[in-house]
Parts: structure tokens; C-alpha cells; sequence
């Protein structure tokens, strides 16, 4: 988080001035990656981490609880028990990532066998294996990231994770939406509009924007627009 504000230092300086400083803050909040536990929790809002099995140690899927609502998120990972215990009680939504059969992702990307047998097992998980994890949780409704999505791997891919498991599962691609309610939950695309501006939040603290020094170069630079840029009642 560090090298981040470092990164964007240039950008943090030139907006303190119109901009609260501190919703340029980042915050920290530092936990042991290796435990099940609550990481989050205001607003009645409960976010619990649990660790996943993807490559090397460190990396977590998260359980979301709300109004009587969860969702458990697996993110890349391996099949795993903690994603299962953590889901203990139930959960309306399970996403899970489904990587193709190592047959089929070499098939289609042109690795060896041998190697895209070593990626799913160091990190991913198969269609049969995510099927057998849904089949132990039994969520309302299960999703499907990570999964190439072309006409060819996609039927593989639900041939053999109905041989493991019946429930109803989504195929996710960028932008799918769940609406999750006690009645229903319910999966589409979300309707998007190119260039869409900012929505503007109700402002919790009170900040008076002040404008910032200006570089003394710019006086010479810019150009100027007293002619042009006159309040309306001005130019009438």
C-alpha cells in the first residue's frame, strides 16, 4: 500500500486542495491470512475472510453476510475446506472459480499437458471439482468465474459438472449481476452506458475546498479567457 501512495503521490498532491486530503487516504487494515475469521464488520455489513489454496500462501476468498443475505466469493483457488466451513449455515450465492479440464485448456491454449495439468492443480479448479464443492455447501445459487468463455470449452465445461452436481449454476462473464432476495435470486447483465459520469455521494464531513497555489510558470502560460469565460448575466 506504500509503493501505491508512491505511485500515485503526483496525483494525491494535486487534488488536496478541491479534494478532502483524507479521502486520498488509504487504510490499512492488516490480518493473519492463514485464519477464518471476521475482518470487517459495521453498518451491519460482516465480511469474513477464510484462506484458499492458489500457488503460494496469502491468498483468501471472502463471505459477505447483509440484512439476512450472504454470499461467499472464492476467488482463483484450488477446492478447498475452508471455503466450505466458512460457508457453514449456508449461503444464498457461491461464486467459485471453474478453470477448464487439463485437457481442454491445453487444448486450447496450446500448453503441454503437462503443463496445464501442473496450473490446475497448483491453483485452480477443475469443473467436477467445483462441482463437488457446490454439492457440499448447497448454496441457492452458484456462479461460475475464471472459466474461458468460447462456444467450445463451455459445454465441457457444464457436461462434466453436471456429472457431480444438479443445482442451479450460472455461467458469469464481465458484468453479470446477481439480485439476491429472500424470494429470488436473480442473474442477468447489467445495462451499461458508455461514458457514464460519477455518481455523486452525500457528503459525510464537512470540507471548504480551497484552490491551490498555483506554479508562478503559469502566469506566462495560460491563456487568457476574461473574453470568453464571462458569467452569463455578464454577457447579456
Amino acid at each position: 500500500m506504500e509503493s501505491i501512495q508512491e505511485a500515485l503521490a503526483w496525483d494525491t498532491a494535486g487534488s488536496r486542495g478541491p479534494i478532502n486530503p483524507d479521502s486520498l487516504e488509504l487504510k490499512v487494515t492488516e490480518f493473519d491470512f492463514s485464519q477464518t475469521q471476521v475482518v470487517y464488520e459495521a453498518n451491519d455489513v460482516k465480511i469474513t475472510s477464510f484462506p484458499v489454496i492458489h500457488a503460494l500462501s496469502g491468498a483468501v476468498g471472502y463471505r459477505i453476510d447483509f440484512a439476512g443475505l450472504s454470499l461467499a466469493h472464492s476467488g482463483d483457488t484450488c477446492a478447498g475446506w475452508p471455503l466450505v466451513r466458512a460457508c457453514e449455515g449456508g449461503v444464498d450465492l457461491l461464486i467459485h472459480e471453474c478453470f477448464p479440464p487439463a485437457a481442454v485448456l491445453a487444448e486450447a491454449t496450446g500448453l503441454s499437458i503437462e503443463r496445464a495439468t501442473m496450473a490446475l492443480d497448483a491453483a485452480h479448479t477443475s469443473p467436477a471439482a467445483a462441482g463437488m464443492v457446490f454439492g457440499l455447501v448447497r448454496p441457492r445459487m452458484a456462479g461460475l468465474i475464471h472459466t474461458f468463455l468460447t462456444p467450445e470449452v463451455i459445454p465441457l465445461i457444464f457436461s462434466e459438472l453436471r456429472a457431480v452436481y444438479d443445482g442451479p449454476v450460472v455461467q458469469t462473464q464481465d458484468l453479470t449481476v446477481f439480485n439476491i432476495t429472500k424470494e429470488a435470486i436473480v442473474a442477468r447483465q447489467a445495462n451499461v452506458i458508455d461514458q457514464l459520469p460519477p455518481i455523486a455521494g452525500e457528503q459525510s464531513v464537512a470540507y471548504t475546498p480551497v484552490l491551490p497555489t498555483p506554479p508562478e510558470w503559469w502566469a506566462d502560460a495560460r491563456i487568457p479567457l476574461d473574453d470568453v469565460q464571462r458569467p452569463p448575466e455578464a454577457a447579456s
